[in-house]
């Protein structure tokens, strides 16, 4: 395995467990869950304090630090992070799209698209969305919830996100622990 693999691998693995936590809102975890933590997490060290918040961030503001620091996550208009708020398809996408962006180059510049995947992402706002939608449909990260509607608007499950970053954690050849039988729901 090369640098770049290693490299790859070590940001894919420590930014999706990262992700994860800082996709849920504050409080619906507590430190005794099957949680992982950014604390063990190389891709994570030294990154609070790089973004700030204008709200409280709550339990998971280590986390919520790591993804704003590589761009992954950038707040609101008015600077707040908003972390009761709901995640929507149109925020998924930017989130996801950042993401592996930054796992595959370094940066979180989503390329512009020309041609759209979906019927209902040219006038997305901001046009970003449209081109973090596009980038997830050309490397089938994103089916949409038809075959020509995406639903920028629509509220994301905890069934899509899953969906989502499983389909992301493929697309980047990460390899992430075999899981435990401890590490099952119980739903």
């Amino acid at each position: 395995m090369n640098i770049t693999q290693r490299v790859k691998r070590l940001l894919g693995v420590g930014l999706v467990g990262a992700m994860v936590i800082a996709l849920f809102p504050a409080g619906t975890a507590a430190a005794d869950d099957h949680t992982i933590s950014t604390d063990d997490v190389e891709a994570c060290e030294d990154t609070e304090g790089l973004v700030e918040f204008n709200d409280h961030l709550g339990f998971f503001e280590s986390e919520i630090y790591c993804m704003a620091a590589y761009g992954i996550t950038i707040g609101d208009a008015d600077g707040n992070y908003n972390t009761s708020g709901t995640v929507t398809r149109q925020h998924m996408a930017l989130f996801i799209a950042r993401f592996v962006v930054q796992a595959e180059a370094g940066t979180t510049d989503i390329p512009e698209s020309t041609e759209d995947a979906f019927d209902d992402i040219a006038d997305a706002n901001p046009q970003e969305a449209r081109h973090a939608v596009n980038f997830l449909a050309e490397r089938d990260i994103t089916t949409g919830v038809t075959e020509d509607t995406y639903d920028l608007g629509g509220e994301v499950t905890r069934e899509q996100m899953a969906s989502f970053i499983a389909r992301a954690h493929d697309h980047l050849g990460a390899e992430l622990p075999a899981p435990s039988d401890d590490d099952a729901f119980t739903d």
